[in-house]
């Protein structure tokens, strides 16, 4: 995939570096979850959290795929993780919740 390729080429020691990588996979993550093409959406959301472990967003999409595709641990596991990394965000709370109740 193109835009996959073009993100690996970026380098991984740099902060703005990296954090361009990493909003690249997001968004491209987001886009194949949106179109329901969660394994491949995962797989940029992994790579995501291998680019910047501390990133609350990588966690929160991770979960949501989860949920969605009815791994309720793995997303209770990941929303946790989201909400350890930023406590009180309401989306993630939210996910949290639903994924809690087994919706």
């Amino acid at each position: 995939m193109f835009w996959r390729d073009e993100v690996n080429h970026f380098p991984r020691e740099n902060f703005v570096e990296r954090s361009v990588r990493l909003h690249a996979l997001l968004s491209l993550g987001s886009s194949l979850a949106r179109v329901k093409k969660y394994a491949e959406a995962m797989a940029c959301f992994q790579q995501a959290a291998e680019v910047v472990p501390e990133s609350h967003e990588t966690y929160f999409h991770m979960g949501a795929v989860s949920r969605r595709t009815g791994n309720r641990e793995q997303a209770i596991k990941y929303l946790r993780k989201a909400d350890s990394l930023r406590p009180g965000n309401s989306l993630i709370r939210r996910e949290l919740e639903w994924a809690l109740a087994g919706q």
